[in-house]
């Protein structure tokens, strides 16, 4: 943990996110940061060794599948709870199989936003897949995505 909090305080001068962070040992939220994948793939690394944090939001970053693909690489054998990725303005094809397959190993995660992230009709349907597998999510929004005027829920 004081590795993370050192990373995050080179990298940020507004403290609140720090605080939360050194307050309440669970929950990481660094949201409309514009942080790119070069970040996320840092911070994966710090977060293998921070396992305690379940509740994560990264609203409203630039992070690609790139970046995804390595957070959920960091965050694998945590107990995540809450994940929050909506606004993420780059992810694109093959996420969806990301995300379906945290959804498909975390037996914790109850709590995922994916909202505008411009995901294609496919990416969702895997999503969707997962979810009626595995019925630990129970808040999931998909709302400013390509889902079309069928849906599939």
């Amino acid at each position: 943990m004081k590795e993370l909090l050192e990373f995050l305080e080179k990298k940020f001068n507004d403290e609140n996110e720090i605080d939360i962070l050194q307050h309440n040992n669970f929950e990481l939220s660094l949201r409309n940061k514009y942080l790119d994948d070069e970040f996320f793939k840092e911070l994966a690394v710090l977060l293998k060794f921070a396992p305690n944090i379940i509740h994560l939001n990264f609203e409203g970053n630039n992070m690609t599948h790139e970046g995804l693909k390595a957070l959920l690489d960091g965050v694998k054998d945590h107990k995540l709870t809450s994940l929050n990725i909506g606004w993420s303005r780059g992810l694109e094809s093959n996420s969806g199989k990301l995300i379906a397959e945290l959804i498909q190993t975390s037996k914790t995660l109850t709590h995922l936003n994916l909202s505008c992230n411009n995901s294609k009709e496919a990416e969702i349907k895997l999503i969707l897949e997962a979810v009626k597998i595995d019925n630990s999510v129970l808040h999931l929004v998909l709302c400013g995505n390509n889902i079309g005027t069928t849906g599939y829920i």
